[in-house]
């Protein structure tokens, strides 16, 4: 990977070989942990599209059943 290429060729001319391992090595961690929470993330906005929808239809439902209700009395 190009990126990985030139922050590693960056690292090691400005902080020296030991310094940029450790600087890659917290900028790889980083990463790894970032990715990792945003599965979780992405699929809570998910979840919390399908309970919009799951309340909308309840709330739809009922007012149906209101009104169902009404005429038959009527």
């Amino acid at each position: 990977n190009k990126y990985a290429e030139v922050i590693w060729k960056y690292l090691n001319y400005r902080y020296g070989w030991y310094e940029a391992i450790k600087h890659y090595h917290s900028i790889i961690h980083w990463l790894v942990a970032l990715t990792m929470l945003m599965g979780p993330a992405q699929t809570a906005s998910k979840h919390v599209d399908n309970v919009d929808s799951l309340v909308e239809l309840t709330e739809v439902t009922l007012i149906l059943d209101d009104v169902e209700e009404i005429t038959e009395t009527k």
